[in-house]
């Protein structure tokens, strides 16, 4: 059997080449997140150009079978993603595990890094290295129909939801939508003025107060919604968007990303109602799991969510 071919690609111009075959290599990974996406991670690295690229490749013959999306800085190895990317992980091609990981332990050997956000089911936990538990993704574990769905939710708690939709649909027509490639543009413009407008209420600005957050989204949104891995949601009332919802997605899950609502229509819990909305059509879909992300806050797990660990390791040489 020839020998794997390991490379670490540390140029733009490189990893613009590499695209189609780590997304290639991302398609074949069942249990990789869009957060390992190619489109997600060098769009990110290219609106926050921290660190020095340090991608790291593994080849079987020419077929790429391994990639560590690296960055180097101050002498320290992190995985691409930034604060914004809620799980980083490598990929491996399904059939390749040990002879990569092998190789991976070995270059890893050899400086410091340091690793955050990995999650339970990752292979980098193979590493023996000193993993801590920091922090949780609560995952809700989604059944085959939304009314079995339903049912595992607290009574008080659903009764409340289906009184809150009662309620708003006697205020006018409530449609819910979800964007497409032709307006994902203009849903991010509604969920960018929903979420700022809850943050502005209590004097802040919100995620999407930064400007180049907002390009970042609107770039990668075009590329994530025709890979069908993007899901924007909004609620309107007679015309009027009141609550709008970024999800990711895959063939297995739904991760909620970040959402908001008009806190003129609060005591409808609109923000609630589009989240309800989101888990149906994600069962309806064929997802089993619906994934609130990083952060261990109380209303996560009124939508029967359990805890799920996140890992992180430091090693130095």
């Amino acid at each position: 059997m020839p020998a794997t071919r390991l490379e670490v690609v540390n140029t733009w111009e490189g990893v613009r080449v590499l695209m189609p075959e780590w997304q290639c290599l991302y398609e074949q990974c069942p249990m990789a997140t869009p957060f390992q996406s190619p489109y997600w991670l060098t769009a990110l690295w290219r609106h926050f150009p921290q660190g020095e690229l340090c991608v790291w490749t593994a080849r079987r013959e020419a077929t790429l079978i391994g990639i560590l999306p690296l960055l180097q800085e101050n002498g320290l190895v992190s995985l691409m993603g930034a604060s914004v990317t809620d799980y980083k992980d490598g990929l491996i091609k399904p059939g390749h595990s040990e002879e990569v990981m092998a190789d991976i332990e070995s270059f890893l050997a050899g400086i410091d890094f340091h690793f955050d956000c990995i999650p339970s089911n990752s292979q980098l936990l193979q590493l023996r290295e000193g993993w801590t538990e920091c922090g949780t993704g609560p995952v809700v574990q989604l059944p085959a129909t939304t009314s079995e769905y339903d049912a595992l939710l607290p009574r008080r708690f659903r009764h409340n939801l289906e009184q809150a939709s009662n309620q708003l649909r006697k205020l006018g027509n409530v449609q819910f939508t979800a964007a497409d490639p032709r307006n994902v543009q203009s849903g991010l413009t509604q969920l960018f003025r929903l979420h700022g407008n809850r943050w502005n209420s209590r004097h802040l600005p919100g995620v999407f107060g930064d400007t180049e957050i907002r390009r970042f989204h609107r770039g990668v949104a075009r590329a994530l919604i025709r890979q069908d891995q993007l899901r924007l949601y909004t609620l309107w009332l007679d015309g009027e968007a009141i609550a709008a919802l970024y999800l990711l997605a895959d063939r297995r899950a739904a991760y909620y990303y970040i959402g908001g609502f008009s806190p003129l229509f609060s005591r409808f819990s609109p923000g609630s109602l589009l989240i309800w909305h989101a888990i149906h059509d994600a069962i309806r879909s064929g997802a089993r799991e619906l994934h609130f992300l990083r952060g261990s806050e109380s209303y996560k797990y009124r939508w029967a969510a359990d805890d799920r660990p996140l890992y992180c390791t430091t090693h130095r040489v």
